[in-house]
């Protein structure tokens, strides 16, 4: 519990929630201007407590805390993407090699970790993700005789 004396905060607090008027006539309770009345103010006592809604005219909302986002889905080396926390930009996919990715994962236990995920790229890594082979292109020649070769 905490105790409140005459501090302004206090003072604002117990008129709003109590619903006097913080000036007119007959108000035994010292103004905003700290004008004080011949009666004394009484001490008002405010919980601490998160589920304590004695003073508040409206039900205690929960905040929503910040969750995990992964741009490229999860565990998914061939794109590049980037992982959030909330609304700050976390991680970012990132070659650290020709050959090793380091993918940017939200964490499957808590939806509000990220971690990485070092990624052997069978045929490189270029900017922020594997070579993906289904992409792979296989070209040709033709020579002089119309012979195909590679």
């Amino acid at each position: 519990m905490v105790r409140c004396g005459l501090s302004a905060l206090c003072v604002l607090l117990f008129f709003a929630t109590v619903g006097y008027s913080l000036s007119g006539p007959g108000n035994p309770y010292p103004s905003v201007s700290g004008e004080r009345a011949d009666s004394e103010v009484p001490q008002m006592v405010v919980s601490s407590s998160p589920l304590s809604t004695a003073f508040s005219p409206y039900p205690a909302v929960p905040k929503p805390k910040a969750s995990c986002v992964d741009t490229d889905g999860g565990l998914n080396s061939f794109v590049k993407g980037e992982t959030y926390f909330g609304s700050l930009k976390y991680f970012r996919d990132t070659c650290v090699s020709t050959s090793m990715l380091y993918e940017g994962v939200c964490d499957s236990r808590a939806r509000f970790e990220v971690n990485w995920v070092p990624v052997y790229c069978e045929l490189g890594c270029i900017n922020g993700a594997c070579r993906d082979p289904s992409k792979r292109i296989i070209a040709f020649e033709e020579n002089a005789s119309g012979d195909r070769g590679n």
